[in-house]
């Protein structure tokens, strides 16, 4: 499932000359809808793209267990951030770009919000509610999203998605 939503992207990565890096190492049994998922992971990607520079890179992540932490994980962000491997799996889009500004990350989440309000809707081809979808898509399955960011260096949002019965494990 994962392999195959992260090829769409591949070619748009591609044109741009963005390097996009996924990993994908989920275990144990999850109630999601899977539509869902993709349309948060759509989300989150095609912003990614839209604003990461050319020559820059994008990394998505789907992970499961503490060993496998993504260790290009923004230092700002593992700082910041505590995993709960007991009762959460992870996804994690990250991309390098010029940031976002922190009064606007405290309201990226909102409905209509954008981040560059002097940008056109036909400039950036946007609405606003992506982020504000993708919050409500992951609170609907239990979980949060945290988005974080550095000027001049990128940003990084970290969806949980709980785990079915606390820390089962699929035995396939």
């Amino acid at each position: 499932f994962f392999d195959m939503l992260i090829s769409d992207y591949e070619p748009l990565a591609k044109k741009k000359n963005i390097k996009l890096q996924a990993y994908s190492d989920v275990e144990g049994i999850y109630e999601v809808n899977p539509q869902q998922l993709v349309r948060v992971v759509d989300n989150l990607m095609m912003n990614a793209i839209r604003y990461t520079p050319e020559n820059r890179s994008i990394w998505i992540q789907a992970f499961s267990e503490q060993n496998n932490v993504p260790t290009w994980l923004f230092s700002f962000v593992t700082e910041e951030y505590t995993f709960d491997f007991t009762k959460f799996a992870y996804v994690i889009v990250q991309n390098e770009g010029e940031g976002i500004k922190p009064e606007a990350l405290r309201n990226i989440f909102e409905p209509m919000y954008q981040v560059d309000q002097a940008r056109t809707k036909k400039e950036t081809s946007g609405t606003g509610l992506g982020l504000s979808i993708t919050k409500q898509i992951i609170e609907k399955h239990g979980g949060t999203v945290t988005g974080f960011s550095r000027l001049n260096q990128g940003t990084c949002f970290i969806c949980s998605i709980p785990k079915k019965g606390g820390n089962e494990h699929a035995t396939d």
